[in-house]
């Protein structure tokens, strides 16, 4: 089975870079027609500036795309935050979640733990936390929408929910959910088979893999 691989977007960035330019844009303007004091104006103008630089920094991501999340035989990888990568093995791994982070973008949400001797620079006060945890550490990797779109975060969380259910099919794997869905009857039944349909999609993705290996393929 192939590992699943997360980049930085290109479409993503360049949705946000065209957003920023537009904002600066217009603060710019507003500082250099409507403003009607210095004060205002460089406040108009330090807006534009920060716009400005949200568009170099996202520009530098597209030039040198950087992996984000990644998912394989041995477990689930976030490197999404710099000097701070977290792996945690399949049979650690507990929840995965798709969530709402905003109208407009999902978050994928990997919940594990790991065990004291697997933790390093803990102090004594965390140390005795983790103790009474049963001895372990719960750590929360995360996948912002900031960086993936909609439909690339919707097709990560499928194949991350396949690669569970063959390594660990005890995670539990819950797709996006409209939260005002829930206050409902017929919204929770609606959701619950919504619930059903993806286990059984990643059933039939399971059995087809299998099948093909059977064959002589991955």
């Amino acid at each position: 089975m192939r590992d699943i691989v997360i980049r930085t977007d290109t479409g993503k960035l360049v949705s946000i870079s065209v957003a920023y330019a537009v904002l600066g844009a217009a603060f710019a303007g507003l500082g250099a027609t409507v403003a009607d004091g210095p004060v205002v104006a460089g406040l108009c103008y330090a807006v534009a500036a920060v716009a400005l630089l949200g568009i170099i920094r996202n520009v530098r991501e597209i030039a040198h795309p950087r992996v984000l999340f990644k998912a394989d035989a041995r477990g689930v990888t976030d490197f999404s935050k710099r000097g701070d990568v977290v792996f945690v093995p399949w049979d650690h791994v507990e929840r995965i979640d798709l969530k709402a982070a905003n109208n407009e973008s999902l978050m994928l949400d990997v919940v594990g733990f790991k065990t004291l001797d697997e933790m390093d620079g803990l102090t004594e006060d965390q140390r005795q936390l983790a103790a009474a945890s049963g001895g372990r550490g719960y750590y929360l990797l995360e996948l912002s929408g900031m960086w993936v779109s909609r439909k690339h975060m919707e097709r990560a969380f499928d194949d991350i929910s396949l690669l569970a259910a063959r390594y660990n099919p005890t995670v539990a794997c819950t797709g996006f959910q409209d939260s005002l869905a829930a206050h409902s009857k017929k919204g929770r039944e609606r959701l619950s088979r919504q619930q059903r349909r993806r286990e059984r999609e990643v059933r039939k993705r399971l059995a087809e893999e299998s099948r093909h290996g059977g064959d002589g393929g991955e």
